[in-house]
């Protein structure tokens, strides 16, 4: 499963440790996408996190240290901020 995270997201950096922690990585966490076929979503950036199950995403999407960022991604970002959760093969 992979979370996108997406429009101007700020990350501490301390918190790459904390996702390996409950078994995630991160897949991308660049600049603004290539998007050749357009769209109406236009994200400066994306970022991709991926883990093992959905119980390791929701031990870490949920636990103590995660719940304080959760409201600074929000505060440092556009109201146009998407979270995708995707389960995958």
């Amino acid at each position: 499963m992979s979370l996108l995270l997406g429009e101007r997201h700020s990350v501490p950096k301390d918190v790459g440790p904390m996702i390996a922690k409950y078994g995630g990585r991160y897949l991308t966490k660049g600049g603004p996408p290539n998007m050749p076929e357009g769209g109406h979503w236009k994200p400066e950036r994306v970022v991709v996190i991926e883990f093992p199950d959905m119980d390791s995403l929701n031990a870490w999407y949920y636990s103590a240290e995660y719940r304080p960022l959760i409201a600074l991604r929000k505060q440092s970002t556009s109201e146009q901020d998407m979270m995708f959760v995707l389960e995958g093969a």
